[in-house]
């Protein structure tokens, strides 16, 4: 066989979504721990070295789902997940996390995303000064045939410049929002 080519009888699986609910039944009872133990996978999408220090954290009378520290720079990670499209409650309630919290990324994960929503991150970090900085980051399962469901995170919204510091020809952004993209 030459390069380039592929043999006909070689198997090649296909990837196929699997719903977020079989993965995860329940946000708090099974995705949130699951991000707990696995700090790593959404780290590694918005490249930063996760480590957690508070689950179900509270702020004020209000449970934050994950709070901790990126090592590598030492600022302080609050996240608001949940298993469907985004919504006003839990924008709102990260906002409200963020509040109680100084110097802090806010990540909020979800299946996806209302275009609203995108708009709303991004004049967030428009408008916050240095030190806050905000991701939206939607996550789904894929799997070949019978495998194990992977999870799949996937940035959405972000502050401006986290291209460029992700190609390593920027520094990290802190606070400036991405210009919206049709």
């Amino acid at each position: 066989m030459r390069p380039g080519e592929s043999d006909a009888n070689s198997p090649i699986g296909r990837l196929e979504e699997v719903p977020l609910r079989h993965v995860w039944a329940h946000e708090a009872r099974d995705f949130t721990p699951w991000l707990w133990a696995n700090p790593g996978e959404l780290g590694r999408v918005l490249r930063m070295e996760l480590e957690w220090t508070g689950m179900e954290h509270p702020v004020g009378g209000y449970y934050a789902d994950l709070i901790g520290t990126d090592r590598s720079t030492g600022d302080t990670v609050v996240v608001e997940n949940q298993l469907e499209l985004g919504d006003h409650h839990h924008l709102g309630q990260l906002l409200t996390y963020m509040a109680g919290i100084d110097q802090a990324t806010g990540v909020w994960v979800a299946k996806s995303f209302r275009s609203e929503h995108i708009d709303a991150v991004n004049s967030l970090n428009r408008h916050t000064g240095a030190g806050r900085q905000f991701f939206a980051v939607a996550v789904s399962a894929q799997r070949i045939g019978e495998s194990c469901p992977a999870p799949v995170f996937q940035v959405r919204a972000h502050p401006e410049g986290w291209e460029k510091y992700l190609s390593g020809k920027g520094k990290r952004p802190r606070g400036r929002a991405a210009p919206n993209r049709p």
